[in-house]
């Protein structure tokens, strides 16, 4: 199985505690899962506003690579309708 993880918050030499949580989930998914594939896909919207409608077509390249994706979203609107496999909004 693979969780494909789209965020805007995730740590960075720069900002290491920035998103810091999302970074912590995903490693106590690695360490509870270890046969699951964890890909990480981080928007730095922070820096360049245009990043997030260029990254709609990089997801959906990456959600159209793999036959089976867990889509997981972190403060940012969905912006695939492809990501249909499974799209978790249970924290909202």
């Amino acid at each position: 199985m693979k969780i494909l993880l789209v965020t805007n918050m995730y740590p960075t030499s720069d900002r290491p505690n920035y998103g810091i949580f999302v970074k912590e989930q995903v490693e106590a998914v690695k360490n509870s899962f270890p046969d699951v594939e964890y890909d990480i896909y981080y928007i730095e919207g922070q820096s360049d506003r245009m990043s997030y409608p260029k990254s709609i077509f990089e997801i959906s390249r990456l959600i159209n690579s793999c036959s089976l994706w867990i889509v997981r979203t972190f403060f940012i609107i969905s912006i695939s309708k492809k990501a249909t496999c499974h799209y978790d909004t249970s924290w909202w």
